[in-house]
């Protein structure tokens, strides 16, 4: 991925950034000058969602915001989640598990919590607000 990645150095309005940790790339992270969505989306359609690595599910893609973010299938939050319930669980015995996310992807790993913190103002909070018009006293 790091040679594809290095394309995007030609084009300034692109800052792409390759996360490292413990002599390790984890994954890569894209934004735009503009702040704006809409040109890593279309970056994504055009170039990216076709891309091996993401067709044969090797890695998975994340866009909110101004922050388009590839990732290997092995991270997920919600296989750290399943996997830290079950050891407190073995531990423990019966827990009580709060999660706290703002995306899309945080969506897998609130599920597996007995209750969700979602910030306002967040991707996912936008995502599951009703309009005021719909909700009723």
């Amino acid at each position: 991925m790091a040679s594809h990645f290095d394309l995007l150095r030609e084009f300034p309005d692109y800052k792409p950034r390759l996360v490292e940790d413990y002599g390790e790339t984890w994954f890569a992270v894209i934004k735009h000058r503009s702040g704006d969505e809409a040109p890593l989306r279309q970056l994504l359609d055009d170039c990216l969602l076709n891309h091996p690595a993401l067709t044969d599910g090797s890695f998975y893609w994340h866009l909110n915001s101004n922050n388009l973010a590839i990732l290997p299938d092995a991270i997920r939050k919600e296989r750290a989640v399943a996997f830290l319930l079950a050891r407190y669980q073995q531990q423990a015995g019966e827990i009580f598990s709060i999660g706290a996310g703002d995306s899309l992807t945080d969506v897998p790993f609130l599920a597996l919590c007995d209750y969700a913190l979602i910030p306002s103002n967040t991707q996912l909070f936008k995502a599951l607000s009703l309009p005021c018009s719909s909700v009723r006293a």
